[in-house]
């Protein structure tokens, strides 16, 4: 809002001393909002508290100023037009009744309303209309029963924008959606936490292509200057340690895949928002966020360490950083076993070895050695009876009958979907 200036006249002689800046409560800052009502300049200029601004007079001769917000149905009514999409006659009955303190206590209070399902999430390679996104959400504002925590979710999608082009899965922004949601109300450094690990994020702004022999700047700079510190207040080289640091980030692995349509091609499906992890650091942060469970992810492993996912890492690789993980956590994890590291008598001692170190499972895959990211070309396959004896040796050697073995086949690239579907059926 543009304020002009007071006329020479009115101006004070001598300018008051801006008194000291304190912290402020979320309460507070939620009451502040009812001075857009009649513009933040003029609360300067009058040198007023907002909660005074119903008798704040004008310092020149005329007649007194009256506030359009002096009463408080008009306080009231400005609060719920700031912090909420509008508002029904029962709803704006029940907030006079109420007053405008206790309706702020409420707005801020009251925890977050989770949205129904969007069931179209679980499309293959979400590759659904954003379309269907955008109305679950607008929906979802017109009902909800908490419309202040949605303003904040609004907010948060404004300040950690992300485009769902580049995204190229709409199933990842859904999951940004539902963390903007469930953060909105913490604080700042932990929301901070979620945003690194948003698999959305960690598309638009390429982290999870950052390697530490090459580490790209763009959520690092934009961390720094967007959603922490600002312009000015960094140096370039903050970005690029910063950059250096935060590499080595990997999307979640997929529940399971099934065929796009029109595509031809094997999409990632997914059952339910999940993290890769590659080091203890990362499992503790995964810890902190709230999931359930963490997955030692090869691909990630082998990008921490600086090489290609093409079977270059060791059993006591593998082994070594379960167990810096299982040491650092209280969550169970899920191991990449890639092939087992050998034949049946090898998959015997990888089970062992990782059981020793704390895992709560493995999976193994049938590729003969050296394998290849299962996202890669150039694969070849066992024979289906080779990898049925793996997994024998493997459930006999378990010594706690909870620890996971879980059969993966690669079949699907290689020799095509039926013989997927007979190797899965054999694996059991």
């Amino acid at each position: 809002m543009a304020v002009a200036p007071l006329p020479h006249d009115v101006r004070p002689e001598t300018p008051n001393p801006r008194p000291p800046r304190s912290r402020i409560t979320r309460r507070q800052a939620l009451a502040a909002a009812v001075a857009t009502g009649v513009g933040v300049g003029a609360v300067r200029l009058l040198g007023g508290a907002l909660v005074n601004l119903g008798r704040a007079k004008s310092s020149g001769s005329g007649a007194d100023w009256t506030s359009p917000l002096g009463s408080e149905s008009a306080r009231v009514m400005q609060l719920l037009r700031r912090t909420t999409f509008g508002y029904t006659p029962g709803q704006l009955e029940a907030a006079l009744s109420d007053g405008f303190n206790r309706t702020v206590d409420r707005l801020v209070n009251t925890p977050h309303a989770d949205p129904p399902t969007l069931a179209a999430a679980s499309t293959p390679g979400g590759r659904f209309p954003v379309a269907q996104l955008q109305q679950w959400w607008v929906d979802h504002m017109v009902a909800t029963p908490t419309p202040f925590a949605e303003r904040m979710t609004l907010f948060w999608h404004g300040h950690f924008t992300s485009d769902y082009r580049k995204a190229a899965d709409n199933t990842f922004m859904y999951w940004q959606n539902l963390t903007w949601r469930r953060m909105g109300m913490t604080d700042l450094r932990s929301m901070l936490m979620h945003v690194t690990a948003d698999p959305a994020m960690l598309r638009y702004l390429d982290l999870a292509t950052s390697k530490g022999s090459s580490p790209n700047e763009n959520y690092s700079r934009e961390l720094m200057e967007l959603f922490t510190m600002g312009p000015g207040n960094y140096s370039e080289d903050d970005v690029r340690q910063g950059a250096l640091a935060l590499t080595g980030w990997q999307l979640p692995r997929p529940d399971s895949t099934a065929p796009g349509a029109g595509t031809g091609r094997a999409l990632p499906v997914y059952a339910s928002q999940k993290a890769g992890v590659f080091n203890a650091l990362v499992a503790k942060m995964a810890e902190k966020l709230g999931f359930s469970a963490v997955y030692l992810s090869g691909g990630a492993l082998s990008a921490g360490n600086g090489v290609p996912d093409i079977g270059l890492l060791s059993l006591p690789e593998f082994t070594q950083e379960a167990q810096r993980i299982a040491s650092a956590t209280t969550l169970p994890l899920l191991c990449d076993a890639d092939t087992g590291f050998g034949e049946a008598l090898n998959v015997e001692r990888t089970v062992y070895l990782f059981e020793q170190a704390g895992a709560a499972g493995i999976h193994l895959e049938d590729q003969h050695m050296p394998k290849r990211c299962g996202h890669l070309s150039g694969k070849s396959l066992v024979p289906a009876e080779a990898m049925a004896a793996k997994i024998r040796a493997a459930v006999a050697a378990r010594r706690d009958p909870n620890f996971v073995i879980i059969a993966r086949t690669d079949a699907r690239g290689v020799s095509g979907f039926d013989d997927a579907v007979q190797r899965a059926k054999a694996y059991l």
